[in-house]
């Protein structure tokens, strides 16, 4: 029979531990230089259907290569993550060090090496100083808990340069059953849009089968990891990770049902809070910016359109600077690859997010603004949160894609990153 964590006072609402048979550890093993939390520990204590979504590059971190070939054991038990290092091209020895890393917590929980997976985050090229690691997951495992601080400490550990742990929750109703979903996240730079360009963990105490799992966050990510972006950097650790382990004892939830629509609703929307936190929390950001491109040929195109504003380096300046230069918004959609741009047909409005947004582009010209209109404009620029909405009068597809601005503190964050 597998080893179980003993249960400690229950888990406030959305942790990482609020679904039931999860627990989690986080604890500082010396890996990061600062003395902060860098490894942690999650744990059901039954088997898991498991599903995950992974970063595209073609270089992989040496961890999501042994996760992706432990996915395909049926029974996920447990994920170890550690942080300050992110174990990339590091080769055979890093995939060796992974390797050890689900043997070491497999053997103190009771499950084989392929129940467990593994990720990492930090700075590339460094092998990992397994002596600590080794020493962290004996001593994670004693704390493992499903009370509010043991679920807070996780979240923390997993963080590099982020200012804040990022938790959030939801539940849903799935066969007469009341299911909880619960997330944490990191993720501040090496953010494109380009799968999830962050380490995501979610814990589920619904049944859900592997293929829904597997399907559900494949949808979920399309419309929220995959439309955001801080600085076009795709990482090479990225990994979303679903764990769902049946405790709420409802009917496992199947593709084509109506419990599936809701489990998807609700994983979307999950998925959704996490990927704005990203945002909010993108290194040296000081606003976020909202860009709904409607109208648009189709959503491949509508994407694509959106995807090239938020990227814009240009545009990102002109939020940071408060500067209402509507022809980056423009001229970027120009350039997207989008074949539905055509001049003649588009309107631009800018506003703060929540209030009237004011033309300043339609059809081909520019709209003239009265100094009250451009007063609003400046202040709309100004705002923490500002809306953008480029219609394209191309056809019905509507997306919506989220970045932040490009200011002095990202420059410098990322310009003494490993020293």
């Amino acid at each position: 029979m597998a080893k179980t964590p003993t249960p400690k006072s229950p888990a406030a609402p959305f942790c990482i531990t609020s679904p039931k048979g999860f627990y989690a550890a986080g604890l500082a093993a010396g890996i990061k230089k600062s003395g902060k939390k860098d490894l942690m520990l999650l744990v059901s204590d039954r088997p898991c259907a498991a599903a995950g979504v992974f970063t595209t590059s073609r270089t992989p971190a040496e961890p999501i290569i042994v996760t992706q070939a432990h996915l395909k054991t049926k029974g996920t038990r447990a994920v170890v993550v550690n942080a300050g290092n992110a174990n990339a091209s590091t080769g055979a020895p890093g995939l060796k060090n992974a390797e050890l890393m689900c043997k070491l917590v497999a053997v103190e929980i009771g499950c084989t090496a392929k129940e467990v997976v593994v990720a990492s985050t930090g700075i590339i090229g460094v092998p990992l100083p397994m002596d600590k690691v080794v020493a962290g997951i004996a001593a994670a495992i004693p704390e493992l808990g499903n009370d509010a601080l043991s679920a807070q400490n996780a979240a923390e550990a997993i963080m590099t340069t982020d200012l804040t742990a990022k938790v959030c929750g939801i539940t849903v109703k799935l066969g007469g059953k009341t299911c909880t979903l619960a997330g944490i996240c990191k993720g501040s730079g090496m953010i494109a849009p380009n799968m999830a360009t962050m380490l995501g963990f979610i814990t589920c105490d619904g049944a859900v089968t592997p293929t829904a799992l597997s399907k559900a966050l494949k949808d979920a990510t399309k419309s929220s990891f995959n439309r955001i972006s801080v600085d076009q950097h795709t990482s090479c650790s990225d990994v979303v990770l679903v764990l769902a382990n049946g405790a709420a004892q409802n009917t496992p939830v199947k593709t084509g049902t109506a419990d599936y629509a809701k489990f998807l609703s609700a994983l979307t929307n999950l998925c959704r809070q996490m990927a704005e936190m990203i945002v909010r929390d993108g290194e040296g950001a000081t606003k976020v910016f909202h860009v709904t491109v409607a109208g648009a040929k189709s959503e491949k195109e509508g994407d694509l359109i959106a995807k090239s504003i938020v990227n814009s380096p240009l545009v990102k300046c002109a939020v940071y600077g408060g500067d209402p230069n509507w022809g980056r918004i423009v001229t970027a959609a120009g350039y997207s690859g989008a074949k539905g741009v055509d001049l003649k047909k588009m309107k631009l409005t800018i506003g703060e997010k929540g209030k009237a947004a004011i033309a300043v582009y339609k059809n081909g010209t520019p709209v003239k603004q009265s100094p009250e209109s451009f007063a609003k404009l400046q202040a709309a620029m100004k705002a923490k949160d500002i809306a953008m909405t480029l219609s394209m009068g191309a056809g019905r597809a509507e997306v919506t894609w989220m970045g932040c601005d490009l200011s002095y503190d990202y420059v410098k964050i990322n310009a003494e990153y490993t020293t």
